[in-house]
């Protein structure tokens, strides 16, 4: 016969004590539903003593989660440390009297969980993420993204048909992925909107974390998409740092099968961010987060990521001059996407090399490498890859002293970058080929300077909208030395020196570029204007300093050998320059990224 005191470990408790049933099971209901782990750990250590590790294992859980815990059911007398026999330093963990009676309540009173998934739900959903990861795959390794899109549309339906939360969500983020390297941003509104609408809590689906997880996606996309102005760079700074967050919080909290699929994002945000802080000419942040990411990445043994990290390194370093440190980082990314199939990343790294071959004046082995990238960016129908490798041909060819040459590979870019709209691109590509006209009609008289006086407008008032001053600058010379070519006076002097001595941060722009400076030096020699000679000696002073200290930082964020000083270019080289600075992008504050 069981006594009083054993009946009341046996049974729930009896109505009217404590509260009576209604209280206790509200209780326990709000207990599961802030930490739904709580009665999972009291039913396992019910079954037998456990260490944290073994416990994370059993339940598919982070350890980190696991403790805290354990913590908390100890400081309420829940649980009790035991020592586990022939190991000192390990302590495992059982219930108390206490726990027994708390998890009796939970096992009355809480939530039952869901209904089981029906076979068949069960495995149409392992069919469709199978799915989904093969439209990743494609628009990986293929770059074929009108598929992958198709493919995601399609599958995003059937998730939406069987209301499953995260499938929806895991597709709807893909989807809009493939879509914005597609150029197809505006197809992907409606998807934007069905991530707040989630976010928000009223898409109509439910489960944990479904609202962080939207949120994140969501942040992660509006930071990603389009380009944009300095102002417009920090909203989207911000976005991605919001998204890294975001994901480093859902990776933390999350099972560890789950967890690396929250740190992958984490990943991804990050080298987005040092993707945007490279466009807004941050380089030392775009190297500090670009080797962040990487690390983030091979943790989780993730190649595809590793890869874009390496090639992202290796073109932050080309543009603070360390070209040797460029080509290692390139080069290493181009190996890991030839033998993963990464194409479109491997004719990417191809360009950038030739660009470094280009940039050290090893003029030859820069054709080899930009021609196989602009051959295989035409296979593979990349348009702004092959303009860009076509543009920089055309600067090849020209310091080559291929005249003609280079003015058909620029002529063919600037119709290249008409139809793949990328302003940066055809801005710099109407800057070369006005140098070009102008160098052709200075040594044959044949040019035609107003056709370039009309390249030369077009590409100032494209660098003069986003606020690049080095652009504007190396646009106005180009306006006097045609004037000069024509043998009439060069007349934006005063317009230059007003800029250099009383607008610092615009001077300041100038300073950061790898080409203008010593553009501006030869220019101001070649108009004998003792204010502007003055005036480019010590913006090329300047300029060297800024890049020894890049150099010197850059050594600090990855390593290796710190590269030569650059020698003072030819005039044409110069003058075919290269990527312009950003106005408003000399903010000193780091951007600091989760960890």
């Amino acid at each position: 016969m069981s006594t009083p005191a054993a009946e009341s470990k046996d049974q729930p408790d009896p109505p009217g004590r404590r509260g009576g049933v209604d209280q206790i099971a509200r209780r326990v209901r709000r207990l599961e539903r802030e930490e739904p782990l709580r009665g999972r750990i009291l039913d396992r250590l019910a079954a037998e003593p456990l260490t944290p590790t073994a416990l994370a294992e059993e339940l598919d859980s982070a350890k980190e989660s696991i403790s805290r815990l354990l913590k908390a059911l100890r400081e309420e007398g829940l649980v009790e440390t035991q020592r586990v026999p022939g190991d000192r330093r390990q302590r495992r963990y059982a219930l108390t009297g206490a726990g027994e009676i708390e998890l009796r309540r939970h096992r009355s009173y809480g939530d039952p969980g869901p209904e089981p998934v029906e076979p068949v739900k069960e495995t149409t959903l392992r069919f469709l993420y199978a799915g989904l990861a093969r439209s990743v795959e494609l628009r990986r390794k293929d770059n074929n993204l009108d598929a992958a899109a198709a493919r995601q549309r399609r599958i995003l339906n059937q998730a939406r048909k069987l209301k499953d939360g995260e499938l929806v969500l895991e597709t709807i983020h893909e989807l809009a992925i493939t879509l914005r390297q597609a150029g197809r941003e505006a197809e992907a509104e409606d998807l934007l909107e069905d991530l707040n609408e989630i976010a928000l809590g009223r898409g109509g689906y439910t489960g944990a974390g479904l609202s962080l997880q939207a949120s994140a996606h969501r942040s992660y996309e509006l930071g990603r998409r389009g380009e944009c102005d300095g102002e417009g760079q920090r909203q989207r700074m911000n976005l991605l740092i919001t998204a890294t967050t975001n994901y480093c919080e859902l990776a933390q909290g999350s099972p560890a099968q789950a967890s690396r699929k929250w740190r992958e994002r984490q990943a991804w945000s990050a080298y987005s961010l040092a993707a945007n802080r490279r466009a807004a000419s941050r380089l030392d942040d775009a190297l500090r987060i670009a080797v962040s990411a990487r690390d983030l990445f091979e943790q989780i043994e993730d190649s595809y990521g590793s890869a874009h990290s390496l090639f992202l390194t290796g073109y932050c370093l080309r543009l603070v001059s360390d070209f040797d440190g460029a080509l290692t980082w390139l080069k290493r990314a181009h190996a890991v996407a030839e033998e993963r199939s990464y194409v479109k990343l491997e004719i990417d790294s191809l360009m950038q090399i030739g660009e470094v071959h280009r940039c050290r004046a090893e003029l030859e082995e820069a054709r080899l490498r930009l021609e196989e990238s602009r051959r295989w960016a035409e296979k593979m129908d990349l348009m702004v890859t092959q303009a860009f490798a076509e543009s920089s041909l055309g600067a090849v060819a020209f310091a080559q002293g291929r005249w003609l040459d280079s003015q058909l590979e620029l002529s063919q870019a600037k119709r290249r970058f008409k139809v793949a709209p990328h302003w940066e691109g055809r801005a710099l590509t109407l800057r070369r080929l006005c140098v070009a006209a102008r160098l052709v009609y200075k040594r044959t008289s044949t040019a035609d300077l107003s056709f370039a006086r009309e390249l030369n407008q077009e590409a100032v008032n494209l660098y003069r909208h986003p606020n690049r001053p080095a652009g504007v600058v190396a646009c106005s010379i180009e306006h006097d030395r045609l004037r000069m070519c024509e043998g009439r006076a060069p007349e934006t002097i005063d317009k230059l020196v007003d800029l250099f001595e009383n607008k610092q941060t615009e001077r300041e722009c100038v300073e950061l570029d790898n080409w203008v400076p010593w553009d501006f030096k030869t220019f101001a020699n070649e108009t004998g204007d003792e204010r502007l000679a003055a005036i480019s000696e010590g913006v090329l002073a300047a300029a060297q300093d800024k890049r020894e200290q890049n150099l010197r930082l850059a050594k600090e964020i990855i390593g290796g050998q710190e590269a030569d000083r650059q020698d003072e270019p030819q005039l044409e080289s110069a003058s075919m320059g290269g990527e312009t600075r950003l106005e408003g992008s000399l903010i000193k504050e780091p951007v600091a990224v989760p960890a």
